[in-house]
């Protein structure tokens, strides 16, 4: 008996994309728990806390030992969509105005000390008689 490939090519593509579909996707988050110094809106991990209003909303994560914590907020508008936002911040003693955070803050990720002040500029050229 001759099959033709066509007929053999269409009966098989069903099969196969029925496999496809029904395969399980691979998860693209890492095995482990998550840090939990580090906050993650999108799957609502929050262990500092999360709270919203209207198109804003904010979720912290736990704070390190110097006061500090990194601290994720969504907002925008209709106009631009939604904005994402995360920044180490500091306690101040309620996480809607957070302080600035310390220096070394979010376990190194804030710079221990200050950038040295720039140097002084250069004197300029001395007058050149015109030629």
């Amino acid at each position: 008996m001759r099959v033709n490939r066509r007929w053999l090519a269409v009966g098989c593509a069903p099969l196969v994309l029925a496999g496809l579909w029904l395969a399980p996707a691979a998860g693209a988050d890492p095995p482990g728990s998550p840090d939990p110094h580090q906050p993650d809106l999108t799957k609502n991990f929050c262990p500092g806390g999360q709270w919203g209003v209207g198109r804003l909303r904010v979720c912290d994560g736990e704070k390190y030992p110097d006061g500090s914590y990194w601290h994720q907020w969504m907002g925008g508008n209709r106009w631009v969509g939604p904005t994402w936002n995360y920044d180490c911040v500091g306690d101040s003693g309620n996480n809607v105005f957070p302080d600035p955070p310390p220096p070394g803050g979010c376990d190194g990720a804030i710079p221990p000390d200050q950038p040295a002040p720039p140097a002084d500029p250069a004197p300029p050229p001395p007058d050149q008689p015109a030629g």
